[in-house]
């Protein structure tokens, strides 16, 4: 068998088709689409008619103006409309194809091919690229310098897949448990030629100037790579691209756009350049300065005027590990991109990490410690000179906190209504409202956190949150986005965070670091093996007020996670909490989730643990992953995963208040149907005058029981 080699590169190309009434469409092959798995229902299975073709399916959307995809099922041509269809969220299905409606015209192949069905082949790798059948990779061949074979492998470990080559020595079967199809390109496209190194000029002569990319602020210097801090790298296909990547990039001022290599085409961002000759990736260097500053829209302060932190820092604070007992937190401090480090000050915490970013997101550093507090108490902290207040509720006492998953904040055909809830001011609003009341004890965001593989989207978000609400504990659940941008393992590339850089922006105090708390992450697993971090970063548990929490991925088996959620169980059993809340992404096994590993499943499987049974139906459940707000099972499982991204087009804020001897969640819905309520300006107004607390009649119940250590029965 031929063993084919990944790296990054990913290409979107899809088979296309088109309708009889002129529309294109996309083909995703072994996918289907239906709520909450990247479309909404137009058919229902008794509306759907069967028999037909894939056009005559086509047609049917064509003729219907809300229709945007259809799921076809070859065995008997059942046809089911789709609206808001959202290819990277279908979901996976070898009895059902699904066809997208696009109004671009289908590419015209570049190349011609001939194609030999169930061949694989030898022959150099050049690259690999997502694609959906031999024509795609045909297109794609024939825009690759050298390339003059490939292997399309449908299915297998690595999805649908095209196998670029410079030339094919043909050999049987197939590898990774696909299908082959090998081809030739009649005419491959020629090498480029093999660029000749110009010597430096000696001194006193001036070195020529730069030579500025038309239209842009960045000039640029072929065969040139340089030193400097890296930030990240991104795909890129020109030094146009990596302009336009570096000035949309915080702290970003130069970068080298790399040509072939061993990593494709990229763009490598640095703080700053110091030039060096030669080029460092194996592929042909051209180093670039950004000469202008950079353009991110400048945020919308919140309401109340928060009180600011310090440009380029941002503050973050966790609860410990439960184990660790109560009185204790994880305070931490990030530096973005080049801001300098102070000399430590009498009274300042000593960090007992700091450490620039390791793996990704490397140009920003964290600075870490736990600190002991006393519950109930406000207590000033000075974080390198910049005082902070703390307060935790005594253990025991009720709290409040704001629980959402999946938020998007800039407007996409992913994400469709960030702009109609206006996602990125709203919750900073509403956080900085709710601190300002002193309504907000924790907030939680539970996975798929701001679709962020660069880091520049988050910062962007934390720097409208006042120092009140950066002062409040904050607790991430980490989804299948804040691993694979595509959203799945099988598309993983090399630019994806695996969960490397959130982590550590995020700064939890998880099993990772439980054995020594100066030592808060393990980096054991590289990024560049296309494997996400080590489990042990992304499970946690702890307390605050009378509720517990533990949160984790479900990207790890239950077999690698079963201990800790013994060990959670066990010490949650000794704290007797109101509530056990459990935070997972996941709410179905699909797109990495581990099998068994949604947070329904787990519920079932930590109910059933010993220590755990004994809390009864006091252990709850939040998620997302699916784009909807919604009540998952009455008085248990909650859904809040609808805050911009397509899907069910809800928005709302679920609050979890445990105080006066009642746990309710209330929910503001403010949006649904992708429209804005009518009383959206009322009820947002009402919060900032009086706090939430002062606003219930405009939310619904999603669950409320007594607080009574004899007796939790819901009432509602």
């Amino acid at each position: 068998m031929v063993k084919h080699v990944v790296v990054a590169l990913i290409v979107d190309v899809q088979a296309s088709s088109k309708g009889a009434y002129g529309a294109n469409y996309v083909e995703y092959p072994s996918t289907t689409s239906y709520d909450g798995h990247g479309g909404t229902e137009i058919d229902s299975d008794s509306s759907a008619p069967s028999g037909l073709s894939v056009v005559s399916c086509e047609d049917r959307c064509d003729a219907d103006s809300a229709c945007q995809c259809v799921s076809f099922r070859p065995s008997d041509g059942k046809c089911w409309k789709r609206g808001n269809c959202v290819p990277s969220q279908f979901g996976a299905d070898d009895n059902y194809d699904t066809y997208v409606k696009t109004a671009t015209p289908s590419p015209t192949p570049s190349g011609t091919c001939s194609n030999t069905a169930g061949q694989d082949c030898n022959g150099r790798d050049l690259q690999n690229v997502v694609g959906y059948s031999p024509t795609d990779c045909c297109n794609a061949c024939s825009q690759i310098a050298g390339c003059g074979a490939y292997v399309y492998v449908a299915g297998g470990s690595y999805g649908n897949t095209c196998y670029l080559k410079s030339s094919c020595d043909a050999t049987g079967g197939c590898v990774d448990g696909g299908r082959c199809t090998a081809g030739l390109v009649e005419a491959p496209a020629p090498s480029p030629p093999v660029p000749v190194p110009v010597p430096s000029p000696l001194p006193p002569t001036p070195m020529p100037a730069p030579s500025p990319t038309p239209g842009s602020m960045c000039s640029n210097t072929i065969g040139q790579d340089c030193q400097g801090q890296d930030i990240t790298s991104v795909t890129g296909y020109s030094t146009d691209d990596c302009c336009k990547s570096c000035s949309q990039t915080a702290g970003c001022g130069a970068y080298v756009f790399v040509q072939g290599g061993s990593y494709g085409n990229t763009c490598y961002l640095k703080t700053s350049c110091v030039a060096v000759g030669g080029c460092a990736a194996d592929g042909q260097c051209t180093a670039g300065v950004h000469t202008g500053p950079p353009t991110p829209a400048p945020p919308i302060p919140p309401t109340p005027a928060p009180s600011p932190v310090p440009a380029g820092l941002s503050i973050r604070v966790a609860k410990a590990l439960g184990g660790r007992g109560y009185d204790k937190l994880r305070v931490s401090l990030i530096r973005q991109y080049g801001q300098a480090l102070p000399q430590a000050a009498e009274g300042d915490v000593a960090w007992s990490y700091s450490s620039q970013f390791v793996h990704k997101w490397t140009g920003m550093h964290l600075s870490s410690a736990l600190v002991d507090v006393e519950p109930g108490i406000k207590q000033s902290l000075s974080l390198d000179g910049f005082k902070i207040d703390v307060r935790i509720p005594k253990q025991d006492e009720g709290s409040v906190g704001l629980l959402i998953a999946d938020p998007c904040i800039d407007e996409s055909q992913w994400c469709p209504y960030a702009n109609t809830w206006d996602v990125e001011h709203t919750l900073q609003s509403t956080l900085n409202t709710l601190a300002a009341h002193d309504e907000l004890d924790y907030w939680m965001n539970i996975g798929d956190l701001f679709y962020d593989q660069v880091g520049d989207t988050t910062a962007r978000f934390f720097s409208g949150l006042s120092v009140d609400v950066q002062s409040r504990i904050h607790g991430v659940s980490m989804g299948n986005h804040d691993f694979w941008q595509d959203g799945k393992p099988g598309s993983a590339q090399w630019s994806d965070n695996f969960g490397n850089g959130l982590m550590q922006w995020y700064a939890q105090d998880a099993m990772s670091g439980k054995s020594d708390a100066s030592q808060p992450f393990d980096f054991s697993i590289d990024p560049s093996t296309y494997q996400v971090a080590h489990f042990s970063n992304f499970f946690w548990y702890n307390m605050i007020g009378n509720v517990a929490f533990i949160g984790f991925s479900g990207e790890a088996g239950w077999d690698q996670s079963e201990a800790y959620f013994e060990e959670a169980c066990s010490w949650a059993q000794q704290q007797n909490p109101a509530l056990l809340v459990l935070l997972g992404h996941w709410d179905a096994d699909n797109l990495g989730c581990a099998s068994g590993m949604a947070s329904p499943e787990v519920y079932g499987k930590v109910s059933a643990l010993p220590a755990c049974a004994t809390l009864g139906s006091r252990i709850k459940y939040f998620e997302g992953h699916n784009h909807c707000n919604r009540i998952v099972e009455d008085n248990t499982g909650f859904m809040v995963g609808a805050n911009g991204m397509a899907g069910c087009g809800d928005f709302g804020l679920p609050i979890l208040d445990t105080r006066g001897g009642q746990a309710t969640l209330w929910y503001f819905s403010l949006g649904s149907g992708g429209n804005r309520h009518t009383n959206w300006d009322e009820v947002l107004g009402c919060i900032k005058s009086y706090g939430f607390a002062g606003c219930t009649q405009y939310a619904d119940i999603w669950m409320q029981e007594q607080i009574n250590a004899a007796n939790y029965t819901a009432i509602v």
